[in-house]
């Protein structure tokens, strides 16, 4: 797929709990993915057909790049830092 999508998740908690991770730590990036697991937010990503290096912005500050890890499926890795027009 050469035309990366763009996703939006939209929800207090996550993007509070976002902005909260520790994002150089290996154990708060689990811990957000955990949550994003447990409130259904990986799945309905995936229905709506995130795709590996999909950007994936959670409220209006923080940008994820998806990745579809064999090791570990649907991780959203470490903060892109893409340029993102809001």
């Amino acid at each position: 797929q050469i035309d990366k999508k763009i996703f939006r998740v939209t929800s207090p908690k996550i993007e509070k709990l976002a902005q909260m991770t520790k994002w150089e730590y290996r154990d708060g990036v689990e811990r957000f993915e955990t949550v994003m697991r447990a409130m259904g937010v990986y799945k309905a990503l995936k229905k709506r057909g995130v795709r590996e290096g999909d950007l994936v912005l959670i409220g209006n500050e923080q940008e994820l790049v998806w990745s579809d890890s064999t090791d570990q499926p649907n991780v959203i890795k470490v903060p892109a830092r893409l340029p993102y027009e809001g």
